[in-house]
């Protein structure tokens, strides 16, 4: 646990300002009663990954989550980088505080920032939130049906990603690109991802079963599974009953 927020530079709420204010584009992006500033601050702080809140760096934690969430939600011309520094810029000129620089490079630098496992928490911790918010005929039978289902994805062709998650064996080296498997487990009510698991395409242990036991804590007593008969095994029915 890093030290108490109020003994950091006082600058620290400009940047999570923004998700007490979302004015993203010309539409609120729809998670205010969800991301609020308090909640993004102290789940990043209790990693002790926030960053940059010095004086001449205006791409902190919150300013950053926020540019990255807006651009992911965009499409076209819009979920590119300068289109996010763009809305940036705006959204602090809006409210009287300085803009950050229009050089896109440096909002791609703070976005690597980004811890990816406090994402990944930050994400479950919403799907969480947002399921003791469905209303009853949102639910199959008075109970939360959750759906499970594998898919594989590409990466940039760096040596960390590389090594990480190795492209096909039946590609030649230098023409492929790395590949995942991942498993994610979604609520059919709300279509929030409760839990995803991610690993190497392949090798020991990465199938999509072995992919969904290490979520299997997404599932509550009562709570329906709902998959394809690939996941249909005796061990995967006696480990969930």
């Amino acid at each position: 646990m890093v030290t108490s927020l109020s003994e950091k530079d006082c600058n620290i709420n400009v940047g999570f300002s923004v998700f007490d204010q979302l004015s993203y584009s010309d539409s609120s992006v729809p998670f205010g009663n969800i991301l609020s500033a308090d909640c993004i601050r102290e789940i990043f702080a209790d990693s002790d990954v926030l960053f940059g809140y010095g004086e001449d760096d205006l791409w902190n934690t919150g300013l950053t989550l926020w540019s990255f969430i807006g651009q992911v939600l965009q499409d076209g011309k819009q979920s590119s980088c300068n289109a996010a520094v763009t809305n940036a810029t705006r959204y602090m000129l809006e409210h009287g505080m300085e803009p950050p620089s229009p050089d896109s490079g440096q909002y791609c630098r703070a976005r690597h920032k980004l811890n990816a496992e406090v994402l990944r928490q930050l994400a479950c911790d919403i799907a969480a939130k947002m399921s003791l918010s469905n209303p009853d005929h949102w639910l199959w039978q008075g109970k939360a049906v959750k759906l499970v289902d594998g898919f594989t994805f590409t990466m940039p062709d760096t040596p960390e990603n590389q090594k990480e998650f190795p492209q096909l064996a039946s590609q030649a080296p230098g023409v492929g690109f790395p590949i995942a498997r991942a498993c994610a487990v979604l609520s059919l009510a709300n279509a929030c991802i409760d839990d995803v698991a991610i690993g190497p395409y392949a090798g020991k242990e990465t199938g999509e079963t072995a992919l969904l036991r290490k979520v299997l804590d997404s599932f509550k007593p009562g709570d329906v599974m709902l998959a394809d008969r690939y996941f249909c095994s005796f061990f995967m029915l006696a480990i969930l009953k």
